[in-house]
């Protein structure tokens, strides 16, 4: 059976092996081939996919499975109304990408907000609040399809269960 664990990446954790930085494989157990479907970048931090290379990790990189990620910002003069809107599109590096906001919360200079994505480019949501005038604080992907981070330290780990990988089998009908 294949090898597959959910990650909670740090923040300031690269996703990649390169330039002595911190990494996601400094986390995880040592398997060759290890795939990852589905990428966070350095600031922002959360549940990731990791595996054995096998068809289900080719299947979830092509997958629209949901994403969810809890966004903290600050900023003096961002587009609240953009993102009150329930559905949203925007079009982003010529390519349009549809988001769902829900939980909105507006404290002055500061707001909170669930992001719901089916497909994003990597570091979409942090380029999305700059492009609007803020400056994210926290992007935390806190579920992925049918799977929920739950209590992980960050840097902390698990194996899947058969069943959390059924669930993930069943939602992108493999």
């Amino acid at each position: 059976m294949t090898k597959i664990f959910i990650l909670n990446k740090p923040r300031l954790c690269s996703c990649f092996k390169k330039n002595n930085k911190q990494n996601i494989y400094d986390f995880l157990p040592d398997i060759s081939k290890l795939k990852i479907p589905f990428l966070l970048d350095f600031r922002s931090e959360g549940l990731i996919i990791a595996g054995e290379d096998s068809d289900l990790m080719r299947n979830l990189r092509k997958s629209k499975l949901k994403k969810i990620y809890f966004v903290k910002a600050k900023s003096n003069r961002f587009e609240f109304d953009k993102f009150k809107k329930r559905e949203s599109n925007i079009f982003f590096e010529g390519k349009r990408y549809s988001f769902t906001v829900e939980d909105f919360q507006n404290y002055g200079k500061v707001f909170r907000m669930r992001f719901i994505l089916s497909q994003e480019p990597y570091g979409f949501i942090n380029k999305l609040m700059i492009l609007n005038n803020a400056k994210p604080l926290i992007i935390k992907r806190i579920a992925i399809g049918p799977l929920i981070m739950g209590k992980l330290p960050p840097g902390g780990y698990r194996p899947l269960s058969t069943a959390e990988i059924r669930k993930i089998e069943d939602s992108i009908n493999v």
